[in-house]
């Protein structure tokens, strides 16, 4: 079996193995990273802020996280990612072109 590439190119599909592969060591790091980091938070919580190497850089993603909640980025980034996605394929699904100010960002 074989997937388009860019829109004119065909490529060999990976065999089921390798995909599979590497879905579930994909799925096993993102689960790996979660945990330590749930461990890494909850074990010295107090004192890591206090050190000054890593205090600032905690405190700091706690002030990032405050904002990105309060803002709504969340649904702001997926409805980006949705236009990208869509403007990426446009030409090769549609044979459609995005106007040039639209063309030159995307």
């Amino acid at each position: 079996t074989r997937y388009l590439v860019g829109g004119d190119a065909c490529k060999e599909c990976p065999t089921f193995g390798a995909a599979m592969g590497k879905l579930v060591g994909l799925a096993l790091g993102v689960c790996v990273a979660c945990g330590l980091a749930a461990w890494a938070y909850s074990v010295q919580r107090q004192s890591w802020r206090e050190k000054p190497c890593v205090g600032p850089s905690l405190r700091l993603a706690d002030r990032a996280a405050v904002y990105y909640v309060g803002i709504g980025a969340t649904a702001k980034i997926k409805i980006l990612i949705g236009f990208l996605q869509m403007a990426f394929v446009l030409v090769s699904t549609y044979s459609a072109r995005l106007p040039d100010m639209l063309a030159r960002r995307a």
